[in-house]
């Protein structure tokens, strides 16, 4: 299930170091596979291009998540931390947005479900 490396993300959607994205990227891999109904051998380049870029959000985002908390600002002079709890119905939410987004043109060709 390796269809992702480093040298594609970091030229398209660098945020991650190397060694951060070796961590998640299986994980988001995975997530994003799971929507798929076909194997991703049978995908042409461009429909696997549109499942990496969508791999690449993922990852952005769930190292967004990883990386803030539930901190949704932070003041240095005043030390004011402000705090949101999401849910793991709006994480859900907000991950099926990445996949409509990214894979919504595979949608229509029967290649993805939600």
């Amino acid at each position: 299930m390796n269809i992702l490396d480093w040298e594609y993300y970091n030229s398209h959607f660098p945020k991650l170091n190397k060694n951060e994205f070796n961590k998640i990227v299986y994980a988001c891999t995975a997530l994003t596979i799971d929507r798929l109904i076909k194997d991703v051998d049978a995908l042409n380049e461009s429909e696997l291009t549109k499942v990496k870029d969508c791999i690449c959000n993922v990852i952005n985002y769930k190292h967004e998540l990883e990386e803030k908390g539930n901190k949704s600002s932070i003041s240095n002079d005043g030390l004011s931390v402000s705090y949101v709890q999401k849910t793991n119905l709006q994480i859900e939410e907000e991950l099926e947005q990445i996949f409509n987004t990214w894979l919504g043109v595979l949608k229509k060709s029967g290649w993805i479900y939600f």
